[in-house]
């Protein structure tokens, strides 16, 4: 799906709401390139370091711990029938950023634990912090294996999708959860997103063909679930891929 640029979009949020939002949306945007202009100069874009940086200096700021949350309750509203709760008792958010997904968790799986990783320490320091005075939060144990592994908005920015799906599939002892942008091109050339045409942090679009490539693990029984999560995500369309474990 394309993804309306920049111009387009300030013109719509002008028309529906006005110029100061305008001016205060623009700051946002512009100190967030900026941070990511930094952070791309000084580091390796989504290495440990980089993502380090944007969890300590922007990812507050610009609304990251809230797309998290919205991302995480449209999986729930997309795949409400998908999940037994009471067979839920171990979770991790794999990918979690600052953990917003992890209080969402809690309250659709009311028995469970949850687990956080992220390539960013920092990240799951903050979440932590946050989170584990209110509901059983902990930090992921390499040992350890989950009822479910939820990955969210992840596995477009990773230079190696089969071995991180394959990571994944380790870490489940029932089910697998992707959720990522479905059918996203390239906002300038409209072409399909890879490792020779980026855009910014996304290295690959996620299509029926990605998923037979690298998703379709044999040690599950996958389905592709499709739909909309407002706010979190302009390009439209999520996909949710649910792998049951045979």
């Amino acid at each position: 799906m394309s993804i309306k640029s920049n111009a387009e979009r300030g013109i719509e949020i002008y028309k529906k709401t006005g110029l100061i939002t305008v001016i205060k949306k623009g700051i946002r945007y512009f100190y967030a390139r900026s941070i990511s202009l930094i952070g791309s100069t000084l580091y390796s874009v989504n290495s440990e370091k980089y993502w380090n940086f944007r969890m300590k200096y922007d990812w507050s700021f610009v609304g990251g711990g809230d797309q998290t949350s919205y991302f995480v309750a449209g999986m729930f509203a997309n795949l409400c029938n998908s999940f037994d709760p009471k067979k839920i008792s171990t979770i991790i958010d794999y990918g979690c950023a600052t953990g917003d997904s992890a209080i969402f968790l809690k309250i659709f799986f009311p028995n469970s634990n949850i687990s956080l990783y992220d390539i960013s320490d920092i990240g799951v320091e903050k979440a932590l912090l946050k989170y584990s005075r209110f509901i059983p939060v902990d930090r992921h144990k390499e040992e350890d294996r989950y009822d479910l592994v939820y990955s969210s908005n992840v596995i477009e920015h990773v230079n190696n999708p089969k071995e991180f799906v394959k990571k994944l599939v380790d870490l489940s002892k029932k089910l697998v959860v992707i959720q990522c942008p479905y059918k996203e091109m390239h906002p300038k050339n409209k072409k399909l997103i890879s490792p020779k045409n980026k855009s910014d942090e996304h290295i690959w679009t996620i299509d029926e063909e990605f998923i037979k490539k690298y998703i379709e693990d044999e040690r599950m029984e996958w389905e592709l679930k499709t739909g909309i999560v407002p706010m979190a995500w302009q390009g439209g369309v999520q996909a949710f891929i649910v792998g049951k474990l045979k």
